[in-house]
C-alpha cells in the first residue's frame, strides 16, 4: 500500500475498468474447441481472471446451457447498469397486465421492484 495525497488521484468511471461481478455480453457469436457457442450480445458474468489475462466468464445462455467459459477480452464487453435488470430494481410495466382470467388488472405505468 502507499499513500498519497487525494489531489493525485481520481475516481474511475464505470466504463474505464473490468472487474470480478461485472456483467458482461458477447461481442460476437462464440464457440468453444467442445462446440459449445453463445450468440452475439448473449449476458454473462466474470467470475475470474486468469493468470494468462484471459476471463472465466458464465454465459446465461438457456438455450445452450453453456455455463463458465475461457473467454478472452475481446470476446465481450463490459454492460452498463442500464443493459440488464438486477434483483431491487424498480421497473414500470410497459403495458397493462391482467391476471386470475381477468379478475385482476394491473395498469401500464405501475411500478414493481425486479426479484
Amino acid at each position: 500500500n502507499i499513500h498519497t495525497k487525494k489531489k493525485n488521484i481520481e475516481k474511475c468511471t464505470e466504463s474505464e475498468y473490468i472487474a470480478v461481478g461485472d456483467i458482461v455480453k458477447a461481442t460476437s457469436r462464440l464457440k468453444w474447441k467442445s462446440g459449445e457457442t453463445v450468440e452475439k450480445g448473449t449476458l454473462g458474468k466474470l467470475k475470474q481472471k486468469m493468470e494468462n489475462g484471459n476471463w472465466l466468464v458464465k454465459w446465461y445462455d438457456k438455450k445452450n446451457k453453456v455455463g463458465e467459459k475461457k473467454s478472452t477480452k475481446k470476446d465481450f464487453s463490459k454492460c452498463k447498469p442500464s443493459e440488464y435488470f438486477a434483483k431491487d430494481d424498480i421497473m414500470a410495466l410497459v403495458h397493462d397486465l391482467t391476471f386470475e382470467n381477468g379478475k385482476i388488472r394491473v395498469p401500464k405505468g405501475t411500478l414493481c421492484t425486479y426479484l
